[in-house]
């Protein structure tokens, strides 16, 4: 921790090191769980009791971070650039994993910061073309910003933007302005919520993708939303949008945006379901 005028404390990349560092030994601490079946009563009583008073030290660690890193957000000491190079170590992923499973460091940290951990776990999706809750990979905002679509002219659209783990994220990292589209009330609370704590401008439009309005966005993100005639009306509703300059997809989504002869791939080999792809209308710059 780096502590500035006022007393205020800014997390550093040591701060952030060591919570990724009691992730790890989290994971191997469950694993010494599983172990302690065989064991005696008495040592294994003695064992989780050394565990849980560990698991709730690091709570109290974690949650110091928390409050530490929100504040520094708020104030200004951690966005744009110096948030990126602190965060950008928190993405690495169990090897052979890939680059976006969405189980490193970086998406406990931001579930942290949220306060979403298991609140939405196993929400159904309220219809079968739209997808049931699931968050989004960190490491996907992290990588759209290193891509450059946090400009300062960028209008950036998430549809199904659920509890804002791309939003807020990347408007703290520098977009110009971000909006959030979602259908689920609750989602939408917990989104706004967060951001106000975290210093996040995000504006947030309740409602489905086939009805509020786009006509503003200039990149538009999709993390598996929604499939089917639902996707294709959205993808007929952005092919109107005159401003509109990339569509990015994770996922199942990418597949029919490929399909969709209003938009162009920004490169000449095809995508694969879990790269992070990009999309051009016809006739925009690339």
């Amino acid at each position: 921790m780096v502590r500035g005028k006022g007393g205020a404390v800014t997390p550093d990349a040591a701060a952030f090191a060591a919570f990724a560092e009691r992730r790890r030994l989290a994971a191997a601490l469950d694993e010494s769980v599983e172990r302690l079946r065989g064991q005696h009563a008495g040592a294994r009583d003695a064992t989780r009791g050394a565990l849980e008073a560990q698991r709730r030290a690091d709570h109290e660690a974690d949650c110091a971070l928390f409050d530490a890193t929100r504040r520094a957000m708020r104030d200004g000491a951690l966005r744009g650039a110096a948030l990126a190079a602190v965060l950008a170590p928190l993405a690495e992923t169990p090897e052979g994993d890939g680059p976006y499973v969405g189980d490193a460091p970086l998406d406990a940290l931001l579930e942290g910061l949220l306060d979403t951990h298991g609140r939405f776990d196993g929400r159904p999706a309220p219809s079968r073309e739209l997808i049931h809750y699931d968050p989004s990979p960190a490491t996907l905002t992290l990588e759209l910003a290193r891509r450059g679509w946090f400009g300062p002219d960028t209008v950036f659209v998430d549809l199904g933007s659920g509890t804002g783990r791309v939003t807020t994220l990347a408007a703290l990292l520098g977009a110009a302005r971000i909006v959030a589209v979602e259908l689920d009330p609750a989602l939408v609370a917990v989104s706004s919520s967060a951001a106000e704590r975290m210093g996040a401008v995000v504006e947030h439009r309740l409602g489905d993708a086939r009805d509020v309005a786009l006509d503003d966005a200039t990149r538009v993100f999709l993390f598996a939303p929604f499939l089917g005639p639902v996707l294709e009306q959205v993808l007929g509703r952005l092919a109107s949008c005159a401003k509109l300059t990339h569509v990015g997809s994770w996922g199942p989504t990418t597949a029919p945006l490929a399909r969709f002869p209003g938009l162009l791939p920004a490169r000449p080999t095809a995508y694969g379901p879990f790269d992070l792809a990009t999309f051009h209308p016809h006739g925009t710059p690339r």
